[in-house]
């Protein structure tokens, strides 16, 4: 691997035409490491607003928490029911926990000092949620927990700070779930070599045990400097070992990046060098690679940034000139956890990409994806592997997310695939199913899309979904808990669906009793999209969400095309007669987009398009959004 094979730009991450101040400061970018899931969605604060936005920061939905609080947000945590957890700085910390709304649903100041960076705070898979206290000198530093959702919280190991007589450690660094063993969590301290220790916990911080010192860190290393590989503040977890990059030169001159067995934390070993200032972050971009950005402390001129390759070789990509002048931690290990298709953020501490900026984000991508050295980018971003890929599985069926899909998923080779297991429509890539759950690429989109939805709707969204699949409902359930299922014809097997609706007419549905109506590969069955919008406004509450998804095949750019019907689908229904008078069948349906688009906003739900990469192929898919006003 080359470094100039790939290519890293950073930039501030807010524009003018944004409306946002351009110094609002970075909060988080959202992602669930436990559950292996990256989101689009990601916030940033100015004095007493919050911003939100569910496209990797194109747009911006701000709220104003003046009513709240009285000193600025400087920290964010987002749980995977939607809620946040938000803490001030200012005269004390409060941490308040709001709902995706941002309406306040408790408030507490139980602890006197915030949580440090993007790896220091954490939810598990059974929901218990705990972070650490930082703290320049302080008498006593606690981990903190919640096992009810962030309303309440008890300090679960407690260590002796600097204004002590017999310090333990200085501040925590990292508290993170191990998202392959539930119930185990890391937690590491700094800054002082004798500070630096990891501690596991294996009842969901019930109790912890410290690791021992490292064993033999690496033959350069002296004896009495073997705990400094234990300072870091970021860490990334894989199958059968822990990568982090060190907060330390480690008395080389040097930060380092080392690697650890899961089954024995204090067999950690360095494995490659980095440059001369301390590292903060390291930010997942896949199976095997990782980015890893420093400070600009040691040396002040510029800070590094590192491609980290198969979790064991580091390559510079660049030296960002610090435009500060002075001493900078950079992005104060606020960045990303993991990055979304090549995209992450950073705090920018001091103005260091730009004067006024204090918000990044960052690009990543692979300069020639033809080259075999850049398919290891290409296929943690989501390229289909082969066998590699077979043994991960997709965004639905994880390991850890397992028991939250329908049975009967079970896997049998598609009909018409190639040998990649991509399906074929007219001899081209139309869908890729997953080698382990046998899922679809729109199906897998829907939960990136649900992902983005939940931060605009309320965290018990009532959902209407039309003639769903089982992996579609169970998707459904897992972000907003209750489902309404309806179907013209056929319960989908779901036995609970309501069969015999036409959702072009609803009178059986009340006005304004739902927050959400998805659809999907059911408008191409309908020529009269009219009434279907009319009715979809209808039962939407105000701000509600109409979501639905169209084959790209039965989709037409042609602005003179309305719809044009056909009859292969040989089901049939008195609702939806032939136009000929020729006998009685489903349509299947080819609509104009432009036409579909104009249809929608004059029935008051304007359509936006979304195309959403699929997260196990190099495939996107097109669902369309409608907002209620």
């Amino acid at each position: 691997m080359k470094p100039d094979e790939f290519h890293i730009k950073a930039q501030p991450a807010l524009r003018p035409e944004m409306k946002v101040a351009r110094h609002a400061h970075f909060l988080e970018h959202v992602s669930f490491p436990v559950h292996h899931q990256s989101t689009p969605v990601v916030l940033c604060a100015h004095d007493a607003f919050v911003f939100i936005s569910a496209d990797l920061g194109r747009s911006w939905l701000g709220h104003d928490l003046g009513r709240l609080i009285s000193s600025p947000v400087s920290r964010c945590f987002t749980l995977r029911n939607g809620d946040h957890l938000l803490q001030t700085a200012r005269g004390g910390v409060e941490t308040l926990l709001v709902d995706s709304e941002f309406r306040l649903i408790s408030r507490s100041r139980y602890a006197l000092h915030n949580w440090h960076g993007s790896w220091s705070v954490d939810e598990s898979l059974s929901g218990v949620i705990m972070y650490g206290e930082y703290a320049a000198r302080a008498k006593e530093l606690s981990v903190w927990r919640s096992t009810d959702g962030g309303r309440t919280w008890r300090a679960r190991l407690t260590l002796r700070g600097l204004n002590s007589e017999a310090p333990e450690a200085r501040h925590f660094h990292v508290c993170q779930a191990d998202p392959f063993s539930p119930g185990r969590w890391l937690i590491s301290t700094g800054d002082a070599q004798e500070h630096c220790r990891i501690w596991l916990s294996r009842d969901d911080g019930e109790s912890w045990s410290e690791v021992s010192e490292p064993a033999n860190p690496g033959e350069a290393i002296k004896p009495g400097d073997r705990r400094r590989i234990y300072r870091f503040t970021s860490v990334v977890f894989r199958k059968d070992r822990l990568v982090w990059v060190t907060d330390d030169t480690l008395g080389l001159g040097k930060a380092a990046l080392v690697s650890a067995p899961r089954s024995g934390l204090e067999a950690a070993r360095v494995v490659a060098p980095l440059g001369g200032n301390e590292m903060r972050t390291l930010t997942s971009i896949g199976e095997e690679c990782a980015l890893a950005t420093s400070e600009a402390k040691l040396d002040v001129a510029a800070a590094d940034v590192f491609l980290v390759a198969r979790d064991s070789e580091a390559r510079r990509l660049a030296s960002i000139p610090n435009r500060t002048g002075g001493k900078t931690a950079f992005s104060r290990s606020l960045c990303s956890r993991i990055a979304h298709g090549g995209v992450l953020f950073s705090y920018d501490d001091g103005g260091v990409i730009d004067a006024d900026c204090r918000f990044v984000r960052w690009e990543l991508n692979a300069r020639n994806h033809s080259e075999p050295t850049s398919g290891v980018l290409g296929q943690t971003l989501g390229s289909p592997g082969g066998a590699e890929t077979s043994a991960v599985g997709c965004n639905l069926c994880l390991p850890e997310a397992q028991s939250d899909i329908d049975s009967g998923f079970g896997w049998k080779r598609p009909p018409r695939c190639d040998d990649r297991l991509y399906l074929l429509r007219d001899g081209k890539p139309h869908e890729y199913r997953c080698p382990r759950c046998d899922s679809r690429g729109r199906t897998r989109t829907l939960q990136c899309l649900f992902s983005q939805a939940r931060g605009f709707l309320p965290t018990k969204a009532a959902v209407l979904g039309v003639s769903s699949t089982s992996p579609e409902r169970a998707i459904v359930k897992r972000y907003f808990g209750r489902l309404t299922h309806v179907s013209l014809q056929g319960d989908h097997g779901d036995p609970e669906c309501r069969v015999g609706i036409d959702i072009t007419h609803m009178p059986s549905i009340p006005t304004e009793s739902f927050d959400l109506c998805y659809a999907c590969n059911v408008l191409d069955y309908i020529p009269d999209l009219a009434k279907v919008f009319s009715e979809a406004r209808r039962i939407l509450r105000p701000s509600g969400l109409f979501l639905f998804f169209i084959q790209p095949y039965r989709l037409t750019e042609d602005s003179a095309t309305t719809v044009f019907v056909r009859h292969a689908n040989a089901l049939r229904h008195e609702s939806y007669a032939r136009r000929d008078g020729a006998g009685t069948g489903i349509p299947d349906c080819v609509i104009g987009i432009p036409w579909m688009l104009r249809t929608a906003e004059a029935e008051g739900l304007p359509a936006t398009p979304y195309r959403l990469k699929d997260p196990l192929s190099d495939l996107s898919f097109t669902w369309f959004m409608c907002r209620k006003d």
